[in-house]
């Protein structure tokens, strides 16, 4: 990094010196982090105030234009709508970047967007409450698994920001459409129908990168600072991938509704279910792709490591400056601990966390392999504390005693990945 300087005592970036007292006065603990992590963290203060106007507005907006009577007469419909909205939610999949070295860029999407937007093409704005809803649910289910101030903002942040998403920018692209063409119900399939549909989504997507190009603007500055590196091609490039990548199917919507409306409900279904399949294909791809990044990324990184060890003085004064270096380039997305039994820490990241090791090496004494446990999972260790991130656990062995004289405790967070069993 050739640019260390803090955010507060810098006189040449004023923007960054307003930001960071507003993000302490909610985040008082930002000010004892480092550099890395009080600047993301004040990236999630600003991006969740600067999303709650739009995220009112939104609603109040969606309120007043939903027709509650459509709702009684074709709840049927409704219903349907809805669990296709929530089995497409559940089957979305991800892309993993390495934006620069040691560093990553997530982006999720899903084809979610096929049935809300053929909805809201057949029925209107009210079809917008069928996300709303889920996204409450999903932020109170997240809400009760979470086990540090950071992750409460990290999931407000995105909470605040889906749903203005969904609310205001939603309806200001449905006010555009109707403006130029006004049909809702949609018109069949005719050329010009789906012609006229290219507008709704065309302002979908100008008004959703608005939307979002402030929360870019500081994250491209923030990782500027971090790095020193001024080079912003990749992460535009990859901007403009994230931002693109939940909505490449939202055309398809048309051809959905047209479907609905000329050929009725089973031929509708029968279209939403070759797109589940193709969902389902997608989240696969993505799982594939990732552990291919991940086996070839930790094989290299592991080689590095060992070449470190054996090029290393045969004592151990070297090895947790060496075990330092190398591991947070292995696992930049979680928190990790390597210790000796009962307090000797030879690598922990990050620096300022302060891990409940008295709680784990007694029952880890006990193993002789590693240990998985999701995100809901009772900790065996913690009295069944189930409100954690996934984490994996494993003992250090002694060669030739067989004795367990450490461990590894490594807490998995922060990237699009939706880590099962299987991807840990």
């Amino acid at each position: 990094m050739t640019d260390q300087t803090d955010p507060e005592s810098s006189n040449n970036q004023k923007s960054p010196i307003t930001l960071s007292k507003i993000a302490y006065y909610f985040w008082p603990e930002l000010k004892d982090r480092q550099e890395e992590r009080r600047l993301i963290g004040i990236g999630e203060v600003f991006s969740t105030l600067y999303s709650i106007p739009f995220l009112i507005v939104g609603i109040i907006w969606l309120i007043l234009h939903s027709d509650l009577s459509a709702v009684k007469e074709q709840l049927p419909h409704f219903l349907i709508f809805s669990v296709l909205i929530i089995v497409f939610n559940q089957l979305g999949f991800f892309l993993i970047i390495e934006l620069r070295k040691n560093r990553y860029g997530s982006a999720d999407g899903s084809l979610t967007g096929i049935p809300m937007w053929a909805g809201v093409l057949i029925f209107g704005p009210v079809v917008f409450w069928l996300p709303v809803l889920l996204s409450f649910y999903q932020f109170l289910f997240n809400w009760r698994r979470t086990t540090s101030k950071a992750d409460q903002w990290s999931i407000t942040r995105n909470f605040v920001m889906n749903l203005a998403s969904e609310s205001f920018v939603s309806l200001a692209a449905l006010s555009v459409y109707q403006a130029t063409t006004r049909r809702i119900p949609f018109n069949g399939l005719s050329i010009n129908s789906v012609a006229s549909a290219m507008i709704l989504f065309a302002a979908y997507y100008i008004v959703y990168t608005i939307f979002w190009t402030p929360y870019l603007i500081y994250h491209i500055w923030a990782q500027q600072k971090i790095t020193g590196e001024k080079e912003i091609r990749t992460i535009l490039r990859f901007s403009f991938l994230a931002i693109s990548l939940s909505q490449l199917a939202n055309p398809f919507a048309s051809l959905a509704a047209g479907l609905f409306i000329q050929n009725g409900l089973a031929v509708f279904l029968y279209f939403m279910f070759g797109m589940l399949l193709v969902a389902y294909l997608a989240r696969q791809l993505s799982y594939s792709a990732e552990k291919s990044r991940q086996s070839s990324r930790l094989l290299e990184k592991l080689e590095i490591l060992s070449r470190r060890i054996i090029n290393a003085p045969p004592d151990t004064e070297n090895l947790p400056r060496i075990l330092q270096d190398h591991l947070s380039n292995m696992f930049p997305a979680g928190r990790l601990v390597v210790w000796k039994f009962p307090d000797d820490i030879l690598a922990k990241f990050p620096i300022e966390w302060e891990p409940n090791l008295d709680q784990i090496w007694p029952w880890l004494l006990n193993r002789s392999k590693g240990e998985v446990y999701l995100a809901f999972e009772s900790l065996p260790w913690s009295n069944g504390r189930k409100n954690h991130n996934p984490i994996i656990v494993s003992p250090i062995i002694e060669s030739e005693s067989s004795q367990v004289i450490g461990g590894i405790y490594l807490e998995l967070h922060t990237l699009a990945q939706p880590w099962n069993r299987k991807a840990l």
